[in-house]
C-alpha cells in the first residue's frame, strides 16, 4: 500500500503549478471581502438591536417604577381618606366631653370611633388579633408570662391579653403581647390511712 494514497491531489492551476493564480487570489480576496462587510453589517445590525432593547428594558423598569410609586401614594392617600371620619368622631366625642356628656354617652362615642377605626384597618387588609382562650402560637404570640390555669384544657391557652397583635394577611405586622397558661396537675390526695 501506497502512503500517498489518501492524501488528496493538491489544486493545480491553468499552468499545472499548486499555486493560485493572480486572477484567482483577487477573485478570492474580493469575496472575503465581501463576506466580511456582510458580517461588518450583521454585528453592527445585532449591536443596534441590542442597544434599542437595553434602552427600551430601562424605559419600561423607568415606568414600572413610577407605577408602582403611583399606587403606593394612592394606597396611602385612600388610607388618609379612610381615618378622616374616624379623626371627625373623634371630634365629636371631644365636644361632646366638653359639653357635660354622660360618661355612658362619652363611653358610646369613644366605642364607636375604635370600631370605626378597627374597620378602616380591615379596610386595607390589616386585621386585629389576640384573645382571652385563643390557643398560643409563637409565630402569632410573645408570650410575656406563665400564669398558672386550675384546668388541663386551659393549658397553652391565652389567658391575658397586655397588646393586641396586627397582621396583613399571613404578614404579622406586630405580635400579640400575651399571658399563656400553664397547668400544672396537682399532687394526688394520699388515701386515709386505716385504722
Amino acid at each position: 500500500m501506497n502512503p500517498n494514497e489518501d492524501r488528496p491531489e493538491p489544486e493545480t492551476g491553468p499552468s499545472g503549478s499548486s499555486e493560485p493564480t493572480p486572477s484567482e487570489t483577487l477573485e478570492r480576496l474580493t469575496e472575503l471581502e465581501e463576506r466580511l462587510r456582510i458580517s461588518e453589517k450583521q454585528v453592527a445590525l445585532i449591536r443596534q438591536a441590542h442597544a434599542e432593547s437595553a434602552a427600551e428594558y430601562e424605559r419600561v423598569k423607568d415606568r414600572m417604577r413610577r407605577h408602582q410609586e403611583q399606587e403606593l401614594e394612592r394606597a396611602r392617600l385612600a388610607m388618609a381618606k379612610n381615618l378622616f371620619d374616624v379623626a371627625d368622631n373623634f371630634d365629636r366625642v371631644v365636644d361632646a366631653a366638653r359639653q357635660g356628656g354622660s360618661h355612658e354617652t362619652l363611653f358610646s362615642g369613644v366605642q364607636a370611633v375604635r370600631e370605626l377605626f378597627l374597620k378602616s384597618l380591615g379596610d386595607f387588609g390589616l386585621a386585629r388579633y389576640g384573645e382571652v382562650g385563643d390557643h398560643f402560637d409563637p409565630n402569632l404570640h410573645e408570650a410575656l408570662s406563665l400564669a398558672s390555669v386550675a384546668a388541663a384544657n386551659l393549658d397553652g391557652t391565652v389567658t391575658a391579653v397586655f397588646m393586641p397583635g396586627y397582621r396583613a394577611g399571613s404578614e404579622v405586622l406586630r405580635a400579640a403581647r400575651v399571658l399563656v397558661g400553664k397547668y400544672v396537675a396537682p399532687p394526688e390526695a394520699e388515701p386515709p390511712a386505716e385504722a
